[in-house]
């Protein structure tokens, strides 16, 4: 196993992580991730709280046209490395030309799960790509769940972040190899829809895609409000509403 970490953070800071000279191999204890009831933690970092029933709905523009992307978090757990983890389930959707209408482009159930410092854990995802048929695409695009296959979780969100603090999100060797980084704390964006404050800027990037670099805005306890591709695109996807069940 292969990675060089860009930052080496304390144990406290992100629960538990062990770095060892430049491997990245994170040791995680499930009681860590339950309260003295023994309940789970709920998903409840103020950068990305994820309540369940919860749908956000985002549209936006890539080179092919426009976009459609729903996030909805579920009621359902399941349970990877002896932790409970929420699953999410996120679709996207992109714009056919020929038919006028949506075609679902990518399915994907993600599994986070929250320790008692509020960093949220990414544990993997199942993703089903379609192809022009509309067939399943056999390659299950960037499949991976922790603890198969050599594959280990990642920081989503860290529970303190601090300007400059870069971490691993996920790691499954030359599938799945997110890193992200904290580039401000208390930025403003607007987009159709709101102008938000207070708001934290992220930068995400994988050595396994030069050049593909995006920047994220989330906003104090709502989520992600704006994602933009990398500088000189206009790749772009917003927050256009919120359904709560």
């Amino acid at each position: 196993m292969r990675m060089t970490i860009l930052l080496a953070l304390g144990l406290a800071a992100i629960g538990g992580v062990i770095f060892a000279g430049d491997v990245y191999q994170p040791i995680l204890q499930p009681a860590n991730f339950v309260d003295s009831d023994g309940n789970p933690y709920p998903i409840d970092n103020t950068n990305w709280p994820m309540i369940p029933g919860t749908t956000l709905i985002y549209e936006g523009v890539a080179r092919s046209g426009p976009l459609h992307d729903e996030i909805y978090t579920t009621h359902e757990t399941k349970e990877i490395l002896g932790v409970l983890c929420t699953v999410v389930e996120h679709l996207e959707w992109i714009w056919n030309f020929e038919t006028s209408t949506w075609k679902l482009k990518e399915m994907t159930s993600e599994w986070h799960a929250q320790d008692s410092q509020g960093n949220v854990w990414y544990f993997g995802e199942d993703t089903v790509e379609f192809d022009d048929a509309d067939d399943f695409d056999t390659t299950e695009g960037g499949s991976w769940e922790a603890g198969v296959d050599g594959a280990v979780p990642g920081i989503a969100m860290p529970g303190d972040p601090v300007v400059g603090l870069t971490y691993q999100m996920e790691y499954y060797e030359n599938v799945a190899e997110d890193r992200g980084k904290i580039l401000r704390l208390n930025a403003k964006v607007s987009t159709f829809q709101a102008d938000f404050k207070h708001v934290l800027m992220t930068k995400e990037w994988t050595p396994l895609e030069p050049g593909a670099v995006e920047h994220k805005y989330w906003a104090p306890d709502l989520g992600l409000v704006l994602v933009t591709g990398p500088k000189g695109s206009h790749w772009f996807m917003q927050l256009i509403g919120i359904v709560v069940e």
